[in-house]
């Protein structure tokens, strides 16, 4: 199993940059809480075990050109790696379009398929078909994000027009 996780604002609670975020830690925890879960209850042969932790911490999940993301998809193409499970949808990426090449075409290769599960979600691609409500899911992901990016925007304009400060640093004088 490779776990899973993202968070795309700086966690302000972090003494550290280098430091992972409560939010991080909180996925983290909720996923291996649910893995020790899944393997209880699990009738299969097989339990879940943990191959690696991929955490990409400020990273926006409108793109995957994420270091830990492509380290993770690196493992999957090295059989190191034959199922992912994320909190939720939105934590492996939020564009719908490339969600969707991953969920029906990345995953699915013949030979190397990849189980995939967010846990939030109630997904398992193992007994779960992409049907209509995934599809809508992801999309409104996507519509999320793209809202949160305009309200900052809107924001800041705002604040400029007003003469306040927007800088990442305040002003000497």
């Amino acid at each position: 199993v490779g776990i899973y996780v993202r968070l795309s604002d700086e966690d302000r609670d972090k003494r550290e940059k280098a430091d992972l975020s409560q939010s991080i830690e909180n996925q983290i925890a909720y996923i291996e809480s649910c893995i020790k879960l899944l393997n209880e209850d699990n009738n299969e042969a097989y339990s879940l075990i943990v191959y690696d932790i991929y955490s990409d911490d400020d990273y926006t999940g409108m793109n995957f050109k994420r270091p830990e993301f492509l380290r993770m998809m690196r493992d999957v193409d090295k059989n190191k790696v034959d199922c992912i499970i994320v909190k939720n949808l939105s934590r492996l990426g939020r564009y719908d379009s490339e969600m969707l090449t991953y969920m029906e075409k990345e995953f699915e290769k013949p030979g190397k398929e990849v189980r995939f599960i967010a846990i939030g979600d109630n997904y398992d691609s193992l007994y779960d078909e992409m049907d209509v409500l995934v599809k809508f899911k992801l999309l409104m992901n996507r519509e999320y994000s793209e809202t949160q990016h305009r309200n900052v925007i809107i924001g800041m304009r705002s604040m400029q027009e007003k003469g306040k400060f927007v800088g990442a640093f305040a002003p000497y004088g």
